[in-house]
């Protein structure tokens, strides 16, 4: 790094004496004015972190992590009123001038937001958006400014750092915008970075190189690092100290071990305990937080979280006194009236949390089996259901799906080819659920609409019972989309927000069975009983409905015309993962009770694997490697499936530290022109010659194949070194 570029203002100093916290958040509240009423979205929170420490702020959506960001850097509407003291370096930023903030922000404190797409100008190259910044806060040159600008993306990883500073947000991916956005956030050299949500919305491997760069320069440049999260997997192995929010206040707060492994409050133990995990119990269910949070224009009296706790006592006050916050071991701190009763019986380690009147997320159904009370289901397995019939119920033959690229030559004659899906071939039977997992641009979205005919293909067969579904006759198509539905990734982009939920479910009654609307309101309610909705949510519009209680919506409307197969794409990658636990959880209930085939698209390994008979792993367009779900999981012989695995983070941070990830370099290839031979060689770490030059076919047996010239022979092993 170029640090002699770099003027150092006045308001620059050293970093604060030994001991001494560099942010300290004391007593904060911040509440909006509505018309509604004043909504209190963080009431008393206190916190501090350290120069070159990562802290973690984790919680639900809407427990007031992201206001409580905010409100460091003074970024709040007018609307918010804010109290308390926030010292930064010394100075209390509540009572700095607008000037002295402008000064702070960038220049002292920089903010990472969550979506970089809509935080970076399109309008303008991203060097110049880096430039501009350190010109702002820097008295430097433009030549100067630029040359800093390309040793920032260098510093995150941008390949070819000279060349991409003068190209536009468009032309960077995911995880290279987000990579962007930290390079702007570290070009004025920074003494606290805020990452709100940085990860997201990316994969798994470009969350693993995000993370890699924040603790790396949390180490090297004594950066101290506020992240902000609602998953407690992503911080188990990079935060120093954990502050965990709900409804606006702190309930726990401690070092990464002892929030784990001595965990103090019922609300953090139900977060742990919802994460799917690489390394746990697929035949359990996921234990869910039940209810929702609560709204903070009128939040509940005493402990916010009783109205979700198995545990909570009118007797222990948790109804109506707020709890103090208590200190149970040195530095660690949690607000529950029943903490000390609840460790001591040792009911807050993962898996005795949950609301047992939550029958949702299928728990009541797993107690009522354990007991041998459960009810008969259709369907009690796959491999009966597979067995009731000698064809496969979906089966992909060499499935094509190609798009015009852009023109080339001088005259533009003529254009170039995407291969989005090139070569796809598996088979599902009848309630079984294959997972395809990928990095975003391998095709599984793609592949997914292929399969819906949403997209027709460009080559080979796609059959449905043995009959080719591009052969249908115009009367048959309305008949094969009762047979397959989709669920897809924005439940609020796929309901119509002009309908109630109610109108939006009896659709299907209506264009399949003819019936009107007023014969399908026994159905709507049935429906929405299914998926863990009450009846009388029929009459509300989409907005009025949280993420999650979307995606049961969608859920639902699925299920209307009692399908054969569910089309799945990311239906949990955008849900915090309580709610995400009980949609996983009702998937495989639904699928017990009706005997469904899901076709799963995700990036989440961890996901994947609970919900999974099967999995296929795509890259670049092309399946590299299928294979059951044990053979996946504890014999993966390829290795780009070896890194999506490495990538996955574990909520064990002991686990964590020894861990040796396999960072994959650099991004997917473009689609439009791929690497010669093996498309995975560019990034791979085991590529030779002949990956050069020759393509590699699926290699096996029927129940597990794999495309590399190179296969990994070791058996997966959660923790172990990069496997030879």
């Amino acid at each position: 790094m170029a640090d002699a570029l770099i003027t150092p203002s006045a308001s620059d100093g050293t970093a604060p004496p030994a001991g001494r916290p560099l942010l300290e958040v004391s007593d904060l509240t911040v509440s909006f004015r509505t018309d509604d009423g004043a909504v209190q979205a963080v009431r008393g929170v206190d916190f501090s972190i350290e120069p070159g420490k990562v802290l973690a702020i984790v919680g639900e959506s809407g427990s007031g992590k992201s206001v409580t960001a905010m409100s460091i850097l003074k970024l709040l509407p007018p609307s918010a009123t804010v109290e308390g003291t926030i010292t930064f370096d010394g100075e209390d930023l509540l009572a700095a001038k607008a000037s002295r903030m402008r000064q702070v922000r960038g220049g002292e404190i920089a903010m990472i937001f969550q979506d970089p797409l809509t935080a970076l100008n399109p309008v303008y190259k991203v060097g110049h958006q880096i430039i501009e910044m350190i010109q702002v806060h820097r008295k430097i040159s433009k030549a100067d400014a630029r040359k800093r600008a390309i040793e920032m993306l260098d510093l995150v990883g941008i390949p070819q750092p000279d060349k991409r500073v003068d190209q536009y947000t468009h032309e960077f991916s995911g995880g290279m915008r987000q990579r962007a956005m930290i390079a702007m956030a570290l070009s004025c050299d920074p003494k606290l970075i805020i990452a709100d949500e940085p990860t997201t919305a990316l994969d798994v491997t470009v969350q693993a190189q995000v993370l890699e760069v924040l603790v790396d320069l949390a180490e090297r440049l004594n950066t101290a690092v506020v992240l902000i999260t609602h998953d407690l997997g992503v911080v188990a192995g990079m935060a120093d100290r954990i502050t965990v929010m709900y409804a606006g206040r702190m309930v726990e707060g401690g070092t990464v071990d002892d929030v784990f492994d001595a965990t103090a409050h019922p609300y953090t133990a139900g977060l742990l305990s919802s994460l799917p995990r690489l390394d746990g119990d697929v035949d359990e269910p996921l234990v869910p937080i039940g209810g929702q949070p609560p709204s903070m224009l009128n939040p509940p009296s005493g402990c916010s979280f009783h109205p979700r706790c198995k545990w909570a006592s009118e007797a222990a006050g948790c109804m109506s006194v707020v709890p103090p916050t208590v200190e149970h071991l040195s530095g660690h701190v949690a607000a529950c009236h029943r903490a000390d009763e609840l460790i001591a019986a040792g009911l807050l380690t993962r898996g005795a949390t949950g609301n047992p009147g939550d029958d949702t997320s299928g728990q009541a159904a797993a107690r009522a089996q354990a007991a041998g009370t459960a009810t008969p289901v259709a369907v009690t397995s796959p491999r009966e259901a597979s067995a009731a019939s000698a064809v496969p119920l979906l089966q992909a033959i060499d499935v094509e799906k190609r798009f015009l690229g852009p023109r080339i030559g001088v005259l533009g004659l003529s254009r170039s080819t995407v291969k989005a899906v090139s070569g796809v071939s598996f088979t599902l039977e009848r309630g079984e659920t294959l997972g395809v997992v990928g990095e975003s641009g391998c095709g599984k979205s793609t592949l997914g609409r292929v399969l819906m005919r949403l997209l027709p293909s460009t080559g080979g067969q796609v059959l449905l019972a043995g009959d080719d579904v591009a052969d249908l006759e115009k009367q048959d198509k309305r008949k094969f989309r009762s047979r397959v539905q989709m669920v897809f990734q924005d439940p609020y982009a796929s309901l119509n927000p002009r309908m109630t939920i109610g109108e939006a479910l009896a659709e299907p009654f209506l264009i399949h069975q003819g019936k009107n609307r007023a014969a399908s309101r026994a159905e709507v309610s049935e429906l929405l009983r299914v998926v863990g909705l009450s009846p009388e949510h029929a009459g509300r519009y989409p907005h009025e409905f949280s993420g999650g209680q979307r995606q049961r919506v969608g859920i639902a409307r699925a299920l209307a015309v009692e399908p054969e197969l569910i089309v799945l794409d990311e239906p949990v990658s955008a849900l915090d993962v309580s709610i995400q636990a009980g949609v996983v959880n009702l998937l495989r209930k639904l699928q017990e009770e009706r005997g469904m085939a899901y076709f799963f698209i995700a990036h989440d390994l961890s996901v994947v694997r609970h919900i999974s008979d099967r999995v296929a792993v795509m890259y670049l367009g092309k399946i590299v490697e299928i294979g059951t779900r044990e053979q996946i999981y504890k014999e993966a012989r390829h290795p780009y499936t070896r890194a999506l695995m490495s990538a996955v983070p574990i909520p064990d941070p002991a686990l964590e530290r020894v861990r040796q990830r396999i960072i994959l370099e650099g991004d997917v290839p473009s689609p439009i022109n791929p690497p010669s031979g093996c498309h995975f060689r560019t990034r791979c770490w085991k590529a030779t010659e002949i990956c050069e030059v020759e393509e590699p076919e699926l290699t096996g047996d029927a129940s597990h194949s794999f495309a590399c010239h190179h296969p990994v022979e070791t058996p997966v092993q959660i923790g172990a070194a990069l496997p030879t």
